[in-house]
């Protein structure tokens, strides 16, 4: 399954992403995407100047863990290392939170998904959140964490956009 993480990830947190991929069929981590999302994104000057500036940030896709290797603590390190590699890099991360399953059963795992990234200092993504790095979760839930935990003031953000 894949794992994908910027270039300087290891370096940064210690964590090897390569120890991630290894053994097929008994290693514990099914997928930990981690990508980070320039401020530009590439837009010709012509149509960047008619929206809000987006800014650069980290965008956690994913931490899956096999269901036998849950509830051994492989889901939080990874997400210590990728709240540890934002810290270093400066950058907020946010995610689309979702549980599996269907019905009921993914509204209760989704809810103890939310609980567990606020521990880390996530928060649920605000209507000026979404606006400043296009988070578009459609009917997921969308958090945000800030470099160190910092969250902005309103008053910050207007003076930034």
């Amino acid at each position: 399954m894949p794992v994908k993480v910027p270039a300087d990830f290891a370096e940064l947190t210690g964590v090897d992403d390569r120890l991630l991929v290894s053994g097929w069929g008994t290693r514990p981590v099914n997928i930990f995407y981690l990508t980070e999302k320039p401020a530009d994104h590439g837009l010709p000057e012509h149509l960047a100047r008619y929206r809000l500036p987006v800014e650069a940030s980290l965008k956690l896709n994913d931490i899956v863990i096999d269901e036998k290797d849950r509830g051994t603590g492989i889901g939080s390190q990874l997400l210590d290392a990728a709240v540890r590699y934002a810290d270093i890099k400066g950058l907020p991360v946010w995610m689309c939170v979702a549980g599996e399953r269907q019905g009921e059963g993914e509204k209760t795992n989704t809810e103890r998904l939310v609980a567990w990234y606020k521990r880390y200092g996530f928060e649920m993504a605000d209507d000026v959140a979404r606006r400043r790095f296009e988070i578009d979760c459609r009917s997921h839930q969308e958090m945000v964490r800030y470099p160190h935990g910092w969250v902005p003031s309103f008053d910050e953000l207007l003076g930034n956009m």
